[in-house]
């Protein structure tokens, strides 16, 4: 890939980035999409889904959980780097476009009423697994 390709990807990559936060700030507020434990809890609540749809055992997501929270914390940019590489496997390996799969997704969750997500925000928050409310509509 020539540098012209590689920054044009970037930059496309930053749109989608702010298109979301954007998104998420419109239907939850600041707080939820400027909180990083928040975000953090809403990454891992996804990767869980997605390795549970991989056929991933709970037993041995358990196992890896322990095992994480038993080591320092990573480095963020690197562990960013470290979720997308490992996306991206799991796309290929799937025979998917992680970049096809992640575009349906932002036009489905774009396509419903926020009050859908801040019900199911609301939800998650009485079930204790949020860290930051979500703005009242």
């Amino acid at each position: 890939m020539n540098r012209f390709n590689i920054l044009v990807a970037r930059y496309v990559r930053r749109d989608r980035q702010r298109r979301m936060t954007d998104w998420v700030k419109r239907c939850f507020g600041d707080g939820v999409a400027d909180s990083l434990e928040e975000r953090g809890a809403r990454l891992y609540e996804e990767a869980c889904e997605l390795a549970q749809a991989c056929g991933l055992k709970e037993e041995v997501a358990a196992r890896i959980s322990k095992r994480v929270w038993a080591n320092p914390p990573g480095e963020i940019a690197q562990e960013i780097g470290g979720v997308s590489t490992t996306l991206l496997v799991l796309a290929e390996n799937r025979n998917l476009s992680a970049d096809v799969c992640e575009q349906m997704e932002m036009e489905r969750v774009e396509s419903l009423p926020a009050d859908h997500f801040r019900k199911r925000h609301a939800a998650k928050t009485a079930a204790g697994m949020t860290i930051v409310t979500a703005k009242a509509a």
